[in-house]
């Protein structure tokens, strides 16, 4: 799990480079990415009902994270968007 920090950590800051001003402030990510994310610390989980689609699972730290089913088995994305278009950036990985 601890790999898992490391590559969000090493993520971070490539956004952080890229836009030279913004940290991520969001996941997307596979369902199966889920079951990892609950043994990280600072994982909260957001209360789920009536999953159609994609859905808020929770937040990890700062982030608030998102579950897609369009998204490859085990893949994620770090992303920011505070609502400047020219600023917005992602970053894609597999766990």
């Amino acid at each position: 799990m601890e790999g898992l920090e490391q590559v969000i950590a090493t993520a971070k800051m490539k956004i952080y480079k890229i836009t030279q001003k913004f940290f991520p402030n969001y996941v997307l990510c596979s369902p199966t990415v889920i079951p990892v994310l609950e043994f990280l610390k600072g994982w909260k989980a957001a209360p789920i009902s009536n999953v159609a689609g994609p859905y808020l699972a929770g937040s990890l730290g700062n982030l608030k994270v998102f579950v897609t089913p369009n998204i490859a088995d085990d893949a994620f994305v770090l992303g920011v968007n505070y609502g400047d278009l020219d600023t917005s950036a992602a970053i894609n990985f597999v766990a």
